[in-house]
Parts: C-alpha cells; structure tokens; sequence
C-alpha cells in the first residue's frame, strides 16, 4: 500500500491520513464510504479581492448588536428577561445576551464533551446570519447546563457575576426552562424534536447538582417516552442531511444513557438495539464539528448497534461498549431468574457470546487506536494526551477512558454486580471468576492513574465514568477488607489510586454518592490496613457504603435508601 499524493474526500474531510488500496483507500473501506476525489485543487496565488471581502462579510465575527449580543439566536430569549424583582420565574435582571453569548461559547468549548454537546452543530446554533431555528426551553436549557460545565486549566468563567448571582442565574434558566415544558410533560400530543432534546439536557442537569438529582428519575423515564413516541429510532426521508443527522445522534445518545443509567440505578434497559437496527451510526465528530456540508455522504453510514469501534470519538466507541453492556445487564437478569437461571448450560454459553463480543471490540479499538497513532506517531497514547492537554482534540482522552471501561466490563460480566452480594459470596470469592476480576480490576486502576495525568480534574467524561470506577474499585476493596495487614503494597497502591481519582469525582461534581464512598474507601483502606488477620470485624462492611446496592429492593446509585 503507498501513500496518496492527494488525499480522497473523505480523508481530507477528517484530516486523517489516506492508505491506498485496490479499491478506494483502507479507511473508506472500513468505513463504507464511497472513496471519491471529486473536490477542486486550490489553486496558488492569492484570491480575488472580490472574492477575499465576500468571504470576510461571511466570517466576520464582529457582528454584535448594541447590548454586546454576539449570537442572534439568543433574541428569542427577550419575553422572558425578569422586568420586577418579584419575577421568580424569570432570567434575573442582571442577565445580558453578551453573557448569553459568554455561555454558549463555553457550552461548546468546555472540557466536558459529553453527548449533550455532539447533538446540535454548533455552527448551525450559533450562525451570524441564519440560526438553527430553536425552542426558547432548548436555549435557556443549553444556557443552564453551560452554568455546570468545568472551564480549562482551572480558570474562572469570563463572566462579571458573583457566586450566589451565577447560582440564582442557573437556577432561574432551570425555572423557566420547567415551566415552558409543563405542558409537553402534561401532555403527549405536539411534542416536538427540540422538546426531546430539552429534556435530554435536563437529565444532564439533574446528574450535575445534588439539588436537582431527586428529578432526574422523571426526566430519564420522559426522555425514553419522547425517543420512542418520537420514532427517532427510524430514518426520516423528509429531513435536510443535518437535521436527520441530529435526530440520530439524540436517539444514540438517549440509547448510550439508557444503559449506563441501568447499570448505575439498578434498572432494565428499555431502548433495544433491534429497534434501531436500520438506523445510521452517526458521522465522525471530526466531520460533524467541521464547516463542511453533510450532504456529500448521505446514504454511506453503516447501520445499526454492534459490538465493534468504528471511529475513534464519543460514538465511535461508546456505542459499542453500551452494546456489550446491554448484553452484560441481561445476562445477570437470566442469572437470576428462576428458569433461566438454572440451565448452567443455558448461562455459560451466553457468558462466552460475551466474551467473544470483548474480545472483538477490543481488536478493532486497537486497529482504530493504530491508524491515529500512526499519524500523530507518539511515543504512547499516554504521552500524546499529555503533551495536548490544551488542544481541542479529545481523541486520546477518550480512548484512555474508552480503555478504562472495557476492562470495567470484564469486571461486570464476572461480578455479582452488588458489592454486598460478592463480598459475602465465599464460592465466587474462591473461583477462577474472581481472579479474572481482579485482573481487570488492576488494569482499571492503572488507566484510573493515567486518566488523572492527562485529565486531572475529569473533566471530558465524568458523568458517567463515576459507575464504572466504583464497579471497578469493588473488586480490589473486597481484597483490601479481606487481606487486613496481609494485604500487599500491589493492592493498596491501586486503592489508593482509586481514591485520588475518586477525590477528583467530589471536586468536580460533588454528588452524594460520591461523597459517601470517598469517606468509606478511605475508612476501609485505614482501618483495614491497621487491622489483625482473624479480628471480629474482618467479616463487616461499612454500613454507609452498604446504602447503594444493587439487588431487587435497592436502586444502586439513587437515593431512595440513604438517610
């Protein structure tokens, strides 16, 4: 295979680099792109000066208004600025569509890139001269979660608010943002697109303050009601490229919450794969964050959830992964069911499919992981993430924590799930299952310390990464609580990397849960490491750890059971 001299469209597209093959190029295959080099050669010289001004009049971002409004989308947000102290339920006097403007910048450029960020382009949002037409609810929402949202290398939002004025703000945009959806959540009928994605940056809100996480039951089980009534699920043939192309990234994203919210609140997936077995994966980010027309690969996406990566970002990876867990979730539920649970056959056969399945999407992470590495040529992905921690590009940060998880589903699919159930499991404590485990759970902690260097305060991914470090800190604190003093530095070395990470979780988002197995960890690992082999309590938990379970009676990670 050679290099091409000129890169085909694609490849130019994702700025990746192009390896010629009989057929189209290696990643056009892979892809299921169709390989073209229809674009022009730039020509040399310098422009037409017609051509040059046409351009800036374009692109000039100094078209404000007289209030410092840098967005026009944010004129529709006008009816609802507060005109009497009194006006609890509207934005505070002190807002100004020049902070608007302040965070939707912010909402877009912070260091956590979850999902709520991938759906809506931002250079449809935020167009000088055609906005994307948007809900007031949607806007004010995006404006409330932008409020949540980390800022860079521990710099203050540029704003000129005091702490209690920036909390009465978010607040308020929450306030107004629940009394426009009272009658979407009243009623079923003329639901609209925007409405769904309201209430998918509502649930990220809700699981990014203690004070609104008694909601978030409510507006993930909406969330799921709205995809489903809505068919995002289905290919809509009426839709411009970029508006069907923001119908499918809502659907993969609620699908990717729907069971990581499973897994974390101890629920059943209710979004199945074979649903949207037609429905397109979404475009590369690379593609979808360009200035470039999605119409050109209309008609080339591969189809459906599967257990393989097949781009190196957000989707590309996690869709995969929440295939697997999907798969991992169902397995312990036939465990556990009184028919199915007892054909031993029955289980070990569905436990190998899984194993299978890791293995698989493990082989095409690294066939993917090779290709970027290959371009960047870094000495390890650890040492590239490092040396761009400023840089734009999450890719190596997602992969570290995409690496983190898969080994977390090993720990899945040979755990119990439930921290009591295992701990108390004397027959798995001694079979090959546990070591398997534990092995896993050596890895996760290990990548835990790399995740910390590269992303010290967690800011890309933490709202999700929390369940899958507690599940993977199980294993090695049940050694911890056993071995007392016989515990080796191995062991306590990888605890205690759990807990700095875990300390990193408290200081970024400050949830209860997380609070509570901070302290409990650190009273394990204390208390453990001063305690004799053979004491009373070798046998003990600690009671405040012991209030998120994953058993029939618990919701795992909400509080239902917490004093």
């Amino acid at each position: 295979m050679n290099r091409n001299l000129l890169a085909c469209d694609a490849c130019h597209k994702l700025k990746a680099k192009c390896v010629h093959a009989v057929a189209g190029c290696f990643r056009c295959q892979r892809l299921e792109l169709p390989c073209t080099f229809s674009r022009d050669k730039p020509k040399r010289g310098r422009r037409p000066k017609y051509l040059a001004e046409e351009d800036a009049s374009l692109h000039s971002p100094s078209t404000s208004t007289s209030d410092g409004c840098k967005y026009p989308v944010l004129e529709i947000l006008a009816p609802y600025h507060q005109q009497h102290e009194a006006d609890n339920h509207f934005i505070p006097s002190f807002y100004s569509n020049a902070l608007g403007s302040k965070l939707l910048d912010h909402f877009f450029s912070s260091p956590n890139q979850e999902f709520h960020t991938r759906i809506i382009r931002r250079r449809n949002l935020l167009d000088l001269q055609n906005p994307r037409r948007t809900t007031p609810a949607l806007l004010l929402s995006i404006l409330c979660l932008s409020c949540y949202m980390p800022v860079p290398n521990g710099k203050s939002l540029p704003v000129d608010l005091s702490s209690a004025e920036f909390v009465l703000l978010r607040r308020r945009f929450l306030s107004v943002v629940l009394q426009l959806m009272k009658p979407v959540f009243g009623s079923s009928e003329n639901v609209t697109f925007d409405d769904v994605l309201t209430t998918s940056m509502l649930v990220h809100i809700g699981t990014s303050e203690d004070r609104n996480e008694t909601h978030v039951p409510f507006w993930l089980s909406m969330l799921k009601f709205m995809v489903l009534q809505q068919r995002l699920y289905v290919e809509s043939k009426d839709l411009d490229a970029e508006s069907a192309e923001e119908r499918r990234r809502l659907w993969w994203a609620t699908w990717i919450v729907d069971r990581h919210s499973a897994l974390s609140f101890n629920l059943r997936t209710q979004l199945t794969e074979v649903s949207c077995q037609n429905l397109r994966r979404p475009v590369p980010d690379t593609l979808w964050e360009s200035s470039e027309p999605l119409s050109q690969i209309e008609g080339s996406m591969m189809i459906g959830a599967n257990h393989e990566v097949f781009d190196l970002d957000l989707f590309g990876v996690f869709i995969p992964l929440s295939y697997i867990l999907g798969e991992i979730l169902e397995y312990h539920f036939l465990r556990q069911h009184s028919t199915f649970g007892s054909s031993h056959h029955t289980i070990s056969l569905f436990q190998r499919k899984i194993e299978v399945r890791l293995e698989e999407w493990a082989n095409s992470f690294q066939m993917v992981l090779k290709f970027f590495m290959e371009k960047h040529q870094p000495l390890t992905l650890a040492d590239y993430a490092e040396r761009r921690m400023t840089d734009t590009n999450t890719t190596p940060h997602i992969a570290m924590y995409a690496e983190h998880m898969y080994h977390c589903m090993w720990i899945l699919l040979y755990g119990k799930l439930d921290l009591g159930l295992m701990y108390g499991d004397t027959e798995w404590l001694s079979s090959t299952e546990f070591l398997k485990a534990g092995d896993h759970a050596v890895y996760c902690a290990k990548i835990a310390a790399d995740i910390l260097v590269i992303d010290p305060h967690l800011r890309l991914y933490y709202r999700y990464f929390g369940t899958y470090l507690l599940q993977s800190s199980f294993v090695l604190l049940i050694i911890v609580q056993k071995l007392g003093k016989r515990a080796d530095e191995y062991i306590t070395s990888h605890c205690t990397a759990n807990l700095h990470v875990l300390d990193a979780f408290v200081e970024i988002a400050n949830m209860s849960y997380q609070r509570t197995f901070v302290r409990a960890l650190r009273r394990i690992l204390s208390h453990a490491l001063s305690r004799e082999p053979g004491a009373e309590d070798e046998h003990v938990l600690d009671s405040e750890i012991l209030k998120y379970r994953w058993t029939s009676e618990y919701t795992g990670l909400w509080s239902d059971h917490v004093d």
